[in-house]
């Protein structure tokens, strides 16, 4: 009897987040989509979460365009390799973005714009 108890709430346990991403993006890199920086959307809640994946000194910047806003808009991890941040849109339901991921230097605000990636489309409908 112990054993199927224990067996059950292991199944419990296993059950997938509901925070998985619907879309992601990845920084441009000398001949490869090289995802030194990387930004993941989830549509439920519209969440981005940006991530530095490289120590090379460079940030990752999340460049993105709100539709309810209709308002490019730039969001920096400076943390350091290994970081994620964490940005909550707060949109109303029913509009979209649409993003892209490249590398910078916070300091002075410098986006690297021959870092930046493919422009991704981030459906919430």
């Amino acid at each position: 009897m112990l054993t199927v108890v224990v067996v059950a709430v292991a199944g419990l346990l296993a059950v997938p987040s509901a925070a998985m991403a619907d879309s992601y993006a990845c920084t441009y890199g000398p001949g490869a989509y090289n995802c030194e920086g990387r930004a993941e959307f989830v549509s439920h809640g519209e969440h981005f979460y940006l991530m530095d994946r490289k120590a090379d000194g460079h940030s990752a910047v999340l460049r993105y365009y709100r539709a309810d806003t209709q308002q490019w808009k730039t969001s920096w991890n400076h943390d350091g390799a290994g970081t994620t941040k964490h940005i909550n849109l707060d949109m109303p339901e029913g509009y979209d973005v649409v993003y892209y991921v490249c590398l910078g230097e916070y300091g002075d605000r410098d986006i690297l714009e021959e870092t930046c990636g493919v422009p991704t489309y981030g459906d919430m409908s």
